[in-house]
């Protein structure tokens, strides 16, 4: 994989505008992955989970996210 430099020179408006482009594109095309979950699909596709181990997996973290809730909510009470 070869990488290329650009070297933009302050004085050329067009240039600077180039590059704050390719800054807003780049910008854009994270959120895009982002929000399309695509790393996350990577991530579970990078082996394979039977599926036992995955609803196992599933159950784990429903009983933490019910366990952080209920802690939220007692210190809400407390507050009170």
């Amino acid at each position: 994989m070869s990488i290329s430099v650009i070297v933009f020179h302050r004085d050329n408006a067009s240039d600077l505008e180039k590059l704050e482009n390719v800054d807003r594109a780049l910008k854009k095309l994270k959120n895009k992955i982002k929000k399309s979950n695509l790393m996350i699909d990577l991530k579970r596709s990078e082996y394979y989970m039977k599926p036992s181990e995955r609803k196992r997996q599933k159950r784990i973290t429903a009983i933490a996210r019910n366990q952080r809730a209920v802690a939220i909510e007692k210190q809400r009470n407390l507050g009170r």
